[in-house]
């Protein structure tokens, strides 16, 4: 039987996590939306002071000329059309010369560096809220919140690919816990909400769902969405889309 001791904790866990969650998916829509699909006019302007705005500007590049214009051109899981199609873009990306778009897979995914570059710069707008929940609610507030602030570069680390790849048959054959994790409602969903991203970039920029419905940035897959999914092995139901 839980005590009002153990009742107590459990809550200063809970408003650790949910408050955390919250400030992070919406962080996470903030970054990305206003980084790394920067409008032209911000672009412009961070052009113009090189020296403070090259990391925005170079996250920008790797993210929504790399990953959404250069990359995945053929569909939503064929990152290069063939060897000649790569030897292209490697070509365009040269002058950047910068390495981490092919240390980080064309923007597949983070590698150890730029994900904890992430971590770090990602948790800039995260973090402030731990010590104000600690100094409402105590040290308990830490074990719901503090898993919170590695969650999403870890998404991008780890997650991200499997968003790129046929639901059924991914390739290469993932692990254990991933073939277990690509059957969770939540990576379904978010398999979905990732595949509307790429058709539409200035929509569903979450990996850390919630934030998109609460800043009005998420869109419903119409029909057709819905059958292009499914020639890349999502299952669903229609009536049950959201």
């Amino acid at each position: 039987m839980m005590t009002s001791a153990s009742l107590d904790i459990l809550a200063r866990i809970f408003l650790g996590l949910s408050m955390t969650y919250f400030v992070a998916t919406i962080s996470e829509v903030v970054w990305h939306r206003h980084v790394y699909h920067a409008s032209s006019r911000t672009r412009r302007f961070w052009a113009r002071y090189p020296r403070y705005f090259d990391y925005f500007l170079r996250h920008h590049y790797r993210h929504t000329i790399v990953h959404h214009a250069l990359t995945f051109r053929v569909d939503h899981i064929t990152q290069f059309k063939d060897l000649e199609a790569k030897k292209e873009i490697d070509l365009i990306v040269a002058p950047k010369n910068d390495k981490l778009i092919h240390r980080d897979g064309y923007g597949l995914y983070s590698s150890i560096s730029s994900g904890l570059s992430s971590l770090i710069t990602f948790n800039i707008t995260v973090a402030p809220i731990i010590p104000i929940l600690y100094w409402i609610a105590g040290p308990w507030v830490l074990v719901g919140g503090v898993p919170i602030l590695i969650l999403s570069p870890m998404l991008t680390m780890l997650i991200h690919p499997f968003l790129h790849q046929h639901h059924e048959t991914p390739a290469p054959n993932p692990s254990l816990f991933f073939k277990v994790l690509m059957r969770t409602w939540y990576f379904k969903r978010l398999w979905r909400h990732h595949f509307v991203h790429h058709k539409f970039p200035n929509s569903n920029f979450n990996l850390l769902l919630g934030g998109d419905h609460l800043l009005g940035t998420y869109r419903r897959p119409d029909e057709k969405d819905l059958t292009d999914m499914a020639a890349f092995g999502m299952p669903f139901e229609r009536a049950n889309i959201n």
